[in-house]
């Protein structure tokens, strides 16, 4: 492994905050109302050069759209650099202008029936990611779109219609933080063998908090209660 490159696990699980603790492998997205696509499941793999700033990944998506009769699939690419999109039965004709990816889909899409599509890409994204070379570190900000091919619609909460930039900042920068405390709060030798042990047990799995918690204190040994009641619930 190079040493300016984090584990692609680690990455991966710093990259999506960890809201809620959802495994990768798992993270679905509901779109709102006003779009046509429903993505039901991501898996994705995002390895970065730290010291370049530059990423290189791979996401499998799978989804359906709740319009039909269309032969075309837009997702948010931001500026990334597409360098192939493959379907079940082969690579997919593909177009990107302003910061969308335009997938020509074989036949007419049907209205909740299930694709799937697997895009690589690369790219030196210009936000959405904070690179620190010096502490080898590397967190996620806000622009989805710039570090993962993806659906970018807002998230929508039932009493959250009017969220201020600090509200934002403490949704997006929170997961991170927790993730920073845990790791100053074990060690880096029992946060990383829990991490591991964690991403083993749940991949492929949806999860809560508490099969997160679970796996910290058999891993260290120590009650985390309190510190969950302090930074997660």
């Amino acid at each position: 492994m190079h040493k300016d490159k984090l584990p692609g696990w680690l990455f991966a699980i710093c990259a999506f905050q960890l809201l809620n603790f959802f495994t990768l492998q798992t993270i679905a997205q509901k779109a709102n109302d006003s779009s046509k696509l429903d993505v039901l499941h991501y898996s994705a793999r995002i390895e970065p050069d730290i010291v370049n700033g530059t990423i290189l990944g791979t996401v499998a998506i799978r989804f359906q759209v709740n319009q039909g009769g269309q032969y075309g699939v837009e997702l948010d690419c931001g500026s990334l650099t597409v360098d192939s999109v493959y379907a079940v039965n082969g690579p997919i004709p593909f177009a990107v202008m302003n910061g969308q990816l335009h997938l020509e889909m074989e036949d007419s899409i049907k209205v909740n029936q299930t694709y799937e599509v697997e895009i690589s890409y690369h790219g030196k994204p210009p936000n959405g990611i904070r690179f620190f070379p010096d502490l080898r570190q590397v967190y996620t900000v806000f622009f989805t779109r710039q570090w993962l091919i993806c659906n970018d619609t807002p998230l929508v909460f039932r009493d959250w219609s009017q969220p201020t930039t600090d509200d934002r900042v403490l949704v997006y920068y929170n997961g991170a933080y927790v993730l920073h405390l845990l790791r100053e709060e074990l060690g880096e030798e029992k946060f990383r063998e829990a991490i591991r042990i964690y991403s083993q047990m749940y991949f492929g799995k949806s999860v809560v908090s508490a099969n997160f918690q679970q796996v910290l204190e058999e891993t260290s040994g120590r009650n985390m209660d309190v510190f969950f009641a302090k930074w997660v619930y």
